[in-house]
């Protein structure tokens, strides 16, 4: 997921993963949760499960990950965290048990956004067991 849009207003953006049957232990990886270098914060990602999408059941987040991954308290960068980083410690694992038919995931900039700036987050292969039978 990417962003550049200026105001905090309109940056969130979601996915929505739909499975044509209930399927149980879905996970995925978001990597990449980091903010800008400066003082001036020009982007700060922050990844949630919007309140009215089937919350996830375990999570595992990296060392310079915090935030629970809720609206109010999203998963984002440690605010002693500045650089374009990569790697586990700046990712976070989510799993839902389930089964679920649907997960949804939020993404916004946590700061006004400057527009020189291309913000993303990546999204590992989503894995998941199907019903048997299937």
């Amino acid at each position: 997921m990417r962003s550049n849009r200026v105001n905090l207003s309109d940056s969130e953006q979601t996915v929505a993963l739909k499975f044509s049957m209930p399927v149980t232990d879905v996970s995925l990886t978001i990597e990449d949760l980091d903010r800008d270098r400066g003082l001036t914060r020009d982007f700060q990602d922050e990844v949630y499960i919007p309140s009215d999408a089937a919350m996830f059941t375990q999570h595992e987040a990296g060392s310079r990950v915090i935030g629970r991954g809720s609206p109010s308290a999203p998963f984002r960068a440690a605010d002693d965290v500045f650089g374009d980083v990569n790697g586990p410690d700046y990712a976070v694992t989510l799993r839902w048990a389930g089964p679920v038919r649907a997960i949804t995931i939020g993404y916004r900039q946590g700061v006004l956004a400057n527009l020189s700036t291309t913000p993303t987050v990546w999204f590992s292969p989503v894995t998941f067991t199907p019903p048997a039978g299937s």
